[in-house]
C-alpha cells in the first residue's frame, strides 16, 4: 500500500502509517538507482523527517512517493512485449531481489520458486499496465513480492533495460531485434520456451 496523490502536510502521513503499520519507505519521485530513499520505523522518525525537510525544502514533500515497507520481500520483473497487432508477451520473469544499497546486483531469471499462481499474476497485471496505456514496445514491469505470494506493484520501465540480456539468455530470442520489429509494425514473437 502507498500513497499516490501529493502530501501536503503531517497528518496524511501520520494517518498512513496508523492505518497500514511501519516502517515506511519514502522515495523521492526523482531519485533512481536506489537514491533518495529514507526508511522510517515510528511516529518519531516521521516527524524528524518531515520536519528536516520542512526546513530544506520549504514544506514541499510532493516530490515523495510513501509506501509500507516490505521486510524480506522479493523484487521480481517481467520483460514484456506488446504489439501493434494486440499481440503480448512476457518473455520471462527476473527475480533482481539481490541488492546493495537499494541497487541491483544480481539478476536471475527466470525468477525462482514462484508458483504459477503468482507468476500468473505477475504476467496478469502486466497485461492489463501495458494494454491500460495502448503501450507498444518492449519494457519491464516491477513488483514486489512478499513471503505470503502478495504482489504489490512498483513501476514500469517503457524501454529496454541493461538487464534485458539476463532474459535474452533464457527465451533465446534477440530482444533489440524484437522491439525493432515492433516499431516497424511487425508482430512479436509469442512462442518462445524458456530455457536453462
Amino acid at each position: 500500500p502507498g500513497i499516490s496523490q501529493s502530501i501536503s502536510d503531517m497528518r496524511l502521513l501520520l494517518d498512513f502509517a496508523h492505518t497500514h503499520g511501519y516502517p515506511l519507505m519514502l522515495k523521492r519521485t526523482d531519485g533512481g538507482g536506489g537514491r533518495g530513499i529514507t526508511l522510517v520505523h515510528n511516529d518519531d522518525e516521521l516527524r524528524g523527517f518531515y520536519m528536516n525537510h520542512d526546513a530544506l525544502q520549504g514544506g514541499d514533500l510532493n516530490e515523495y512517493f510513501v509506501e509500507r515497507f516490505i521486510d524480506k520481500g522479493r523484487h521480481v520483473e517481467t520483460q514484456c512485449g506488446r504489439d501493434s497487432h494486440g499481440n503480448f508477451t512476457v518473455y520471462s520473469t527476473r527475480d533482481c531481489s539481490v541488492q546493495r544499497r537499494n541497487q541491483k546486483l544480481v539478476e536471475e531469471a527466470p525468477a525462482p520458486f514462484l508458483s504459477s499462481e503468482v507468476t500468473d499474476q505477475l504476467e496478469t497485471y502486466s497485461r492489463r499496465l501495458f494494454e491500460a496505456v495502448d503501450y507498444e514496445g518492449l519494457g519491464t514491469c516491477e513488483f514486489m513480492v512478499t513471503e505470503q505470494g502478495k504482489v504489490y506493484f512498483l513501476e514500469v520501465n517503457p524501454r529496454l533495460q541493461v538487464e534485458h540480456t539476463v532474459s535474452e539468455e533464457v527465451c533465446g530470442l534477440d530482444l533489440v531485434r524484437e522491439q525493432l520489429t515492433i516499431a516497424n509494425g511487425g508482430e512479436l514473437t509469442v512462442n518462445h520456451p524458456l530455457r536453462g
